[in-house]
C-alpha cells in the first residue's frame, strides 16, 4: 500500500492538503536563532548603529565635559572615527579651547565610559542656541472674594461632581489662582 502519507506517518485522508505552515523533511533542518546584539554589530554601511551610538553619547557627555557656559558656545559637530569635530562661536573661544584640548579629551573619554575621542579639531562657526531650563513659574496669586464667587457660581451650575471639580480647578488656573 504505497500511497500518500498523512502528517502522523499513517495513510492520507481523501482530499486533504498538508499544511502549508509545516516544515518539510526534505527542506532540512530550521537555522538557528541570530542573537539581535550579533547582527547589529555586523551591519555595515547606513544603518550601522555603532558610530551613530558613540557620537550620541559624546553629544550627551559634552556639557559635562567643558560645563554650561562653554556649551552653550560650543557643540560637537560630528564624530568621525577618533576626531570630534567641534563647532564655537568665537574664535577666541576656539583658540582658548585649543589649549585644554587634552583636558577636555580626558573627561569626554571618561564620561562617555571608553576611549571614543583622540583628537579635536575647533573651527568657528554658526552654534544652535542650546534650550535653557524654563525659569521657575510664578507663584499663583491669591483670588480676589470676586473672581472666587464667580468660580463656585458657575462650578454648582454643572451636574457631574468630577466635572465640576475640573471647571472649578481650569477657572482658577485661568484667572491666575494656580488651581487647586
Amino acid at each position: 500500500m504505497g500511497g500518500k502519507k498523512g502528517p502522523y506517518g499513517g495513510p492520507a485522508a481523501p482530499g486533504r492538503r498538508k499544511r502549508a505552515g509545516r516544515p518539510d523533511a526534505r527542506r532540512g533542518p530550521l537555522p538557528s536563532p541570530l542573537r539581535l546584539s550579533s547582527l547589529l554589530t555586523s551591519l555595515r554601511g547606513p544603518l550601522a548603529v555603532g558610530p551613530k551610538l558613540r557620537e550620541y553619547k559624546v553629544r550627551k557627555a559634552w556639557p559635562g565635559a567643558v560645563g554650561e557656559a562653554i556649551a552653550r558656545n560650543a557643540e560637537p559637530a560630528r564624530l568621525m572615527g577618533s576626531t570630534l569635530h567641534v563647532t564655537v562661536g568665537s574664535a577666541s573661544l576656539a583658540t582658548e579651547l585649543r589649549f585644554h584640548q587634552s583636558d577636555i579629551m580626558e573627561k569626554l573619554n571618561a564620561l562617555v565610559g571608553e576611549k571614543v575621542v583622540s583628537t579635536i579639531r575647533f573651527r568657528h562657526g554658526a552654534v544652535r542656541p542650546r534650550p535653557t531650563a524654563p525659569a521657575d513659574a510664578p507663584a499663583p496669586r491669591r483670588l480676589t472674594g470676586r473672581e472666587e464667587e464667580l468660580v463656585e457660581e458657575t462650578a454648582s451650575k454643572v451636574a457631574d461632581p468630577a466635572l465640576r471639580e475640573l471647571v472649578r480647578r481650569a477657572m482658577k488656573k485661568s484667572l491666575g489662582g494656580g488651581g487647586r
